[in-house]
């Protein structure tokens, strides 16, 4: 049997990034797929709610212009 793939939601990819409740649960699960114990996969879609939220937290000012910038490289640059 294959290496099991997690399909997490948007609202899960952004607590790997910008720290919220949870956040915990979802580095767990990133740390087994940085192990090779799962994987994880998302869609196109998924890109694009999560830049979506991102711009919504800087336009109300829940996060700045710079953490917006670091986040978004670092989710873009994942593997």
């Amino acid at each position: 049997m294959g290496v099991k793939t997690v399909y997490p939601d948007s609202s899960s990819i952004l607590k790997r990034y910008v720290e919220e409740k949870a956040s915990e649960v979802v580095d767990e699960v990133y740390e087994m797929a940085e192990a090779g114990k799962l994987k994880i996969a998302f869609s196109i879609w998924n890109v694009g709610e999560v830049i979506g939220v991102l711009d919504r937290h800087v336009s109300r000012r829940l996060i700045s212009a710079e953490m917006f910038r670091t986040v978004l490289s670092k989710f873009i640059l994942s593997r």
